[in-house]
């Protein structure tokens, strides 16, 4: 499984995102990563794009790739699967699901709904 993070620069490669991400279909990636531009550095002049253009941009993409929605620039701490962001779940509720692979995922989602305690 692979993920493709793409740093979104409006003015720079914003029309350029959607024929990555037919390449990336292609190559049979499995989800892709829009990002924002952080403003630092060598683009510290140039405006991030709004979360409107972000938006656009992976519907555009999706067509071609799965898009993950739930990233928070660059979340080192996140908790889960790349298609289900558990990290806003409370300590003790993670601390109940131990997840190692897509089988455990799918047998902690059944006993929270037989619990009725589902995540929304």
């Amino acid at each position: 499984m692979v993920k493709v993070n793409t740093v979104l620069i409006p003015g720079i490669n914003d029309k350029h995102v959607i024929e990555i991400a037919r390449k990336m279909n292609e190559l049979g990636v499995y989800i892709m990563n829009v990002m924002p531009l952080i403003n630092q550095g060598a683009f510290a002049d140039i405006e991030p794009p709004t979360a409107e253009e972000r938006k656009a941009v992976q519907e555009a993409c999706e067509p071609y790739v799965m898009q993950m929605r739930h990233c928070r620039q660059c979340r080192a701490d996140a908790y889960g699967l790349l298609s289900q962001d558990m990290s806003q779940m409370s300590e003790e509720r993670r601390k109940l699901i131990k997840i190692h692979t897509k089988e455990d995922m799918e047998k902690a989602k059944e006993a929270l709904k037989k619990n009725g305690k589902e995540e929304s």
